[in-house]
């Protein structure tokens, strides 16, 4: 029993450590505004924290979330080496959480009698710890994860994840004591295990809606590794029984989610991007996400969304040939080797929420989305390691035996070294945006843009105005490149340029913020334009009422709903 707590502990102990430099690392406001420094909502444990929570002031629903980062602040204030200790603990419980539930997985494969017969006889327990210290321990060092954990605004995907995690494994106890502890002792539904994944889930889904498509994953456990769909009609109507609060509480959780970002205008309509595009950007993400688990190099922290899309530009053709070769491929071994359909199986469906088919936001893919669904390629390849270095090692003795260790030390070296260099492109604005500029120039506007703000900042302003220039160059009909332009130019001093900004970037608006007309307005007092000065001025003040009584209406119709 202590053997396999020592190789969890040794797995986290490891996880936790390359993690460490990053509790030198600041906020980057990309988000961390929001979520963090600049969110007042979180100052304090009451009843408007609550409300701000479970409301839709944000595109992005997870109240449990905002009452961790709440939680974050009470102990640590603004300290974001506090707010990032909190995001180490919880990929170290995850990386350790994930041994057992691999554990329980390959264990239950054991007693189904599956025909699967991947490089192990049945009921060996070293090959099961071999492949869940691997799965484990790759998973907690991966780079591609790194955005998850160094980004303190990742941590929805942090807490989302071990809930998941719990989910499946009071689930696979669920089903062990359904076998063992069947007629007069068997409660169903009512078995504390069954009741305990019900909750953990509702956890996940508050912590992000992202784990929307589990109750499928679920079901696929019960097809492989469980098996329990070959146990006759009874056994059928329960497995479908027992998803309903599952499937409710993910209907739900959609349905919310959906609503906050389509009111708040962060929903992509279909006309505006077809079903096509989305189709092939979500077939280049997902086979991208495993090209990154399996090269984990030059990774980005935003991937911005292509301008163009086809099915004959070679990005776009590989990546549907890829997912078809792969899925042809699974389900020619079925009947042989059921692993790898259940893993690519679940690898799509846990993309699904994030993929790109309802479009939200500017992003392609990001790799903090495949923090969750990147388990299921690891496992495979634990797998296949775990099986490869058994074989090796009973055919060709101890000097066969050592290269594989050997080979296996410098995979988790090399691994280790691009996640400490990955983390530490974190470490603030400046370092983030430069990385992300040098990587690639033409990449993304947004990219001078960001870093445009940090140059602001710092008060380098003609560092800023150059990435502002660089930005628009690329993004030529946005209202708040030429907003923000206008603002260097003020305080550069230039302001009949920034007067022309101002005025470029309310045109373009389809509702301008009430700071624009402010900040035009004293650039026309600072020109001695004050006929313009006060028009601008009073529409300041009439777009600010305005919205105060909006923002009353809406708290008014929300009382009587409720």
């Amino acid at each position: 029993m202590k053997k396999p707590w020592i190789i969890a502990a040794g797995a986290g102990l490891v996880t936790g450590l390359l993690y460490l430099p990053i509790l030198r690392n600041g906020f980057v406001t990309w988000d961390d505004g929001i979520y963090v420094f600049n969110n007042p909502w979180l100052r304090s444990l009451d009843l408007n924290l609550l409300r701000f929570a479970v409301g839709f002031q944000t595109p992005n629903w997870h109240p449990l979330t905002w009452i961790v980062h709440a939680l974050e602040y009470a102990f640590w204030g603004l300290n974001p080496a506090g707010h990032h200790a909190t995001s180490i603990l919880l990929h170290t419980l995850n990386t350790v959480l994930l041994f057992f539930v691999v554990l329980k997985l390959l264990a239950a494969r054991d007693r189904a009698f599956s025909p699967d017969t991947v490089a192990r006889p049945a009921g060996d327990s070293s090959f099961h710890l071999t492949v869940a210290g691997a799965t484990s321990l790759l998973f907690g060092i991966h780079p591609a994860h790194v955005e998850s954990v160094a980004w303190a605004s990742g941590k929805k995907d942090l807490l989302c994840t071990f809930f998941v995690l719990v989910t499946v494994y009071a689930y696979a106890r669920y089903v062990r004591r359904e076998r063992t502890n069947t007629g007069a002792g068997h409660r169903g539904m009512a078995d504390a295990w069954y009741l305990a994944s019900v909750g953990s889930f509702l956890l996940a889904l508050l912590s992000k809606p992202s784990a929307v498509t589990f109750p499928l994953i679920l079901l696929m456990l019960d097809v492989y590794p469980f098996e329990r769909l070959q146990a006759g009609l009874g056994k059928v109507r329960l497995i479908i029984m027992e998803k309903i609060p599952f499937v409710m509480l993910s209907f739900a959780a959609a349905a919310i989610t959906y609503y906050a970002h389509h009111i708040l205008g962060d929903i992509t309509s279909v006309g505006s991007v077809g079903i096509t595009t989305r189709l092939l950007v979500s077939a280049k993400a997902a086979v991208f996400y495993l090209v990154h688990l399996l090269w984990p190099v030059g990774l980005l922290p935003l991937y911005p969304y292509p301008e163009k899309t086809g099915i004959m530009m070679p990005s776009y053709l590989f990546s549907v040939m890829a997912l078809a070769l792969i899925s042809l491929s699974c389900a020619f071994l079925w009947k042989k080797r059921k692993l790898p359909m259940a893993i690519w199986l679940y690898f799509l469906i846990s993309l699904i929420p994030v993929i790109g088919l309802v479009k939200m936001g500017f992003q392609e893919m990001a790799d903090r989305y495949a923090y969750l669904p990147g388990i299921g390629p690891i496992l495979l390849f634990a797998v296949g390691l775990s099986a490869m270095l058994r074989k090796t090692a009973s055919t060709g003795g101890s000097p066969v035996r050592f290269a594989g260790i050997a080979a296996g030390g410098l995979l988790v070296l090399f691994l280790s070294l691009l996640t400490v260099r990955q983390a530490g492109i974190w470490k603030d604005d400046l370092t983030l945006w430069n990385y992300e500029i040098k990587t690639d120039p033409q990449l993304s506007w947004l990219a001078y843009q960001n870093r445009g703000v940090a140059y602001s900042k710092m008060e380098r302003f003609d560092a800023a105005l150059d990435d502002y220039i660089q930005a628009l160059a690329m993004n030529p009909r946005s209202p708040e490149l030429y907003y923000n332009r206008a603002n260097i130019y003020a305080r550069m001093g230039r302001f009949s340029e920034a007067a022309v900004d101002y005025a470029t970037a309310i045109s373009l608006a389809e509702s301008p913020h009430p700071d624009y007309f402010h900040n035009r307005g004293i650039v026309y007092r600072k020109l001695g334009r004050q006929a313009e000065a006060e028009v601008d001025l009073r529409e300041e003040e009439r777009l600010r009422r305005t919205a105060v009584m909006q923002e009353g209406i809406m708290k008014t119709n929300s009382s009587e709903s409720e």
